[in-house]
């Protein structure tokens, strides 16, 4: 090595104005003026993170002391090799290393080192954003501002979180949420734009024994629910199920207004035009200004799994049923059948119970459930009244009185029958 602090010449082949000393006390030269390059290329992804994380980084002791003291930090050369072997040069060999000395240029690494800090920039300037994005989209949906409507300060993709809810096999599409099974705590049926709800009350005016109930929620399909808030004496029924409306009829009427609520449950046939298709369905969000597109077509399927007819559940004898208070009550049953399945009648669940002992009006419910989760359920009521009292004056008879006067004659007397004739006493 020969010059001065203004030209040092290195093993007679590189020249640079000015010199460093790195940590061993060794010279460096680092010329970079771009007047004296050519083939000028930006390093690739492949120079940059991917490959200073397969570098090794290790701390160790020269066996030659005289190259440094005590613990030292570096690299392996012949594992840089393996990476980046324009950066490994193999120098005079020496008593260690007969077949020559491998040498890292540490100053090469300096440009792979900053590919890999713009990398690490990249993606954490990625993870900044999306995790703004984040908190914002909790704040809205927390504040109640999220909307799909243009403008909003969040846009919410619906397609997003019904492919969410699809994975958890909750089906969602024109306002319709398709379950396999519903677990609930507590359900609230409010009313529509229209007024109509789910659930209702009517009164059976005193000495009236019909009462109308117009729901445009009303099917011939649906399924109807009646609790009667009082006793009721005799039987009573649904009946005149059509669009819009039904009756509940009582076999007799009563001395006092009487009131029921009903539910309204929708089966068979009530979201015709609606069934969601788990391979063709689409969720989009209209803007404020844009048209709602239009329902997509009916899904249909004949796979065997896509079973969605209900068992057929039939009772065995009257749907009304009436006993006196302290008679036998002899449950006649139901039976079932299913298109797939077959005979349900075994597996039929019976639910409700009738008390001989205590008048009023109860309701047995026959549940069957075939393979596909599909439900079908009928109801019975069965009235448990109180005997009556026999009449205390037989109809058309003749009795018999005898008064005794105090001179023992006989006075007549006339007691008048049930039916109104006159009984002679004798």
């Amino acid at each position: 090595v020969g010059g001065s602090t203004a030209n040092v010449t290195f093993d007679g082949y590189l020249n640079c104005t000015g010199f460093t000393s790195n940590a061993n006390g060794l010279l460096g030269c680092t010329p970079s003026d771009e007047r004296m390059k050519q083939n000028i290329v930006s390093l690739s992804d492949a120079s940059g993170l991917a490959a200073i994380n397969v570098l090794n980084p290790v701390s160790f002791n020269w066996k030659d002391t005289s190259l440094g003291a005590g613990r030292q930090f570096g690299l392996v050369a012949q594992q840089v090799e393996n990476v980046f072997p324009n950066l490994v040069q193999t120098t005079n060999p020496t008593e260690l290393t007969p077949y020559g000395t491998k040498t890292v240029n540490y100053y090469g690494l300096i440009a792979p080192i900053v590919k890999a800090i713009q990398e690490l920039s990249t993606k954490f300037d990625a993870e900044d954003m999306r995790v703004t994005s984040l908190e914002a989209r909790v704040a809205a949906l927390e504040n109640g501002s999220i909307s799909a409507a243009s403008g909003s300060p969040v846009t919410f993709s619906t397609t997003s979180l019904a492919s969410a809810l699809n994975s958890f096999g909750i089906l969602v599409q024109n306002g319709i949420a398709q379950f396999n099974t519903l677990v609930f705590h507590e359900i609230i049926a409010s009313p529509d734009v229209n007024g109509a709800s789910s659930a209702g009350s009517m009164t059976i005016l005193a000495g009236n024994t019909v009462a109308q109930v117009d729901n445009s929620l009303v099917k011939p399909s649906t399924k109807i629910f009646i609790t009667f808030n009082a006793h009721v004496t005799g039987s009573w029924w649904v009946r005149d199920k059509a669009t819009g409306s039904f009756r509940v009829a009582l076999s007799a009427s009563q001395s006092d207004d009487v009131s029921f609520d009903y539910f309204l449950v929708q089966t068979e046939g009530s979201s015709s035009g609606d069934l969601i298709s788990t391979t063709t369905a689409t969720n989009t969000v209209p803007t404020a200004t844009s048209t709602p597109p239009s329902p997509p077509p009916v899904a249909t399927s004949t796979s065997p799994s896509a079973d969605t007819t209900q068992p057929v559940v039939a009772l065995i004898g009257e749907a009304a049923m009436q006993i006196t208070i302290g008679d036998t009550f002899t449950d006649p049953g139901a039976t079932a059948t299913d298109d797939t399945d077959g005979s349900l009648t075994a597996a039929i669940v019976e639910t409700g119970e009738v008390d001989v002992a205590t008048t009023g009006l109860y309701t047995l419910t026959y549940l069957a459930t075939d393979a596909a989760g599909n439900v079908g359920t009928v109801s019975r009521v069965v009235t448990v009244t109180s005997p009556q009292l026999p009449s205390l004056m037989p109809d058309s008879a003749t009795l018999p009185v005898e008064i005794a006067a105090p001179d023992s004659a006989t006075l007549p007397v006339e007691i008048a029958a049930p039916d109104s004739s006159s009984v002679p006493a004798s």
